[in-house]
C-alpha cells in the first residue's frame, strides 16, 4: 500500500508540473499576443 500511495503521489505531482507548465505557456503566448 505505501508504495501505491508514493507512486500515485509522485505521480500526481508531475501531472501538477505539467499543467502548470501548461498554464504559464499559456499566459506567455497571451502576453505575447498583447
Amino acid at each position: 500500500v505505501a508504495e501505491l500511495t508514493r507512486k500515485s503521489g509522485t505521480e500526481s505531482v508531475e501531472i501538477l508540473r505539467d499543467r502548470i507548465k501548461e498554464a504559464m505557456a499559456e499566459i506567455r503566448s497571451s502576453y505575447d499576443k498583447k
